[in-house]
């Protein structure tokens, strides 16, 4: 690279985010990004929120982060050297070595430098027939996650948890779906709407989530956080009726019918 194009790269800034390590380990983050400046040619920042193209992550699962709409470009995962995972450039093993950390950086900065311009927005396609959009919406790769029968009307959702990251990875809107709903109740429309994805889109993963159970319902007009009701489940209102009262006899019957007390039989 030539000395003008180095300039040029150093001028764009690639952003880290590093979750679930210890001090000992982000201190030496910091000490490798000072060093190997020489070696990177771009500006590389540490953020705790917002977009980021790096994700350095020592658990299993990643922590939402806040401000954060579109998945990273690369996810380095620190384990144990014991730990039974493959060597890929993606895993990082304790203690963090300065040579593979760099390495996995500079990775990372070639695909930003080969990742072509955005092709220009072609004009919209005339809408196809009605029956031939439900054709393709059939054989879309989420129609499996279809439900049988609609989700529960006029029902809200929102996270319990964080879904798990195969639910998230491979997939262009679902960590944009998933911060959205890590913040508040929202119905499917309302999820749409807000996200900028199709309602198609949204309900297929609703439903996805709904089967990994890391959703909390609720009904339209109840407040957020009661109870919800179970996906699927359809109790009928029936008012228990007791056995009826044992029929009265002798003397304190005779009491309970001059007094009216007499069960209606």
């Amino acid at each position: 690279m030539s000395s003008s194009s180095t300039v040029a790269a150093h001028q764009r800034q690639l952003k880290l985010l590093v979750q679930s390590m210890s001090d000992k380990d982000i201190a030496k983050v910091e000490a490798f990004l000072r060093i190997g400046r020489e070696r990177l040619h771009f500006d590389w920042k540490i953020v705790d929120h917002g977009e980021l193209d790096v994700l350095m992550l020592g658990a299993d699962e990643a922590h939402t982060v806040r401000g954060m709409l579109d998945e990273p470009m690369a996810t380095l995962r620190v384990v144990d050297s014991h730990a039974s995972r493959p060597e890929t450039p993606s895993n990082l093993v304790r203690p963090l070595q300065y040579e593979d950390f760099i390495d996995s950086l500079s990775d990372v900065e070639r695909k930003v430098a080969d990742k072509p311009s955005p092709a220009p927005t072609p004009a919209p396609a005339p809408a196809p027939p009605e029956p031939k959009r439900r054709a393709d919406a059939a054989s879309s790769p989420d129609a499996a996650c279809a439900p049988a029968v609609a989700l529960p009307s006029n029902a809200k959702f929102r996270l319990r948890r964080w879904p798990p990251t195969a639910l998230l990875h491979g997939h262009r809107y679902r960590l944009r779906l998933a911060s959205f709903l890590s913040a508040c109740h929202l119905d499917v429309d309302e999820l749409a709407r807000l996200s900028n994805v199709s309602r198609d889109e949204c309900e297929a993963f609703v439903v996805v989530l709904m089967k990994a159970d890391v959703l909390d319902v609720a009904a339209a007009h109840t407040r957020a956080g009661s109870p919800a009701p179970s996906s699927g489940a359809i109790v009928a209102n029936r008012k228990p009726v007791g056995p009826p009262p044992a029929a009265d006899h002798g003397v304190l019957a005779k009491i309970r019918r001059s007094l009216g007390l007499t069960w209606g039989r």
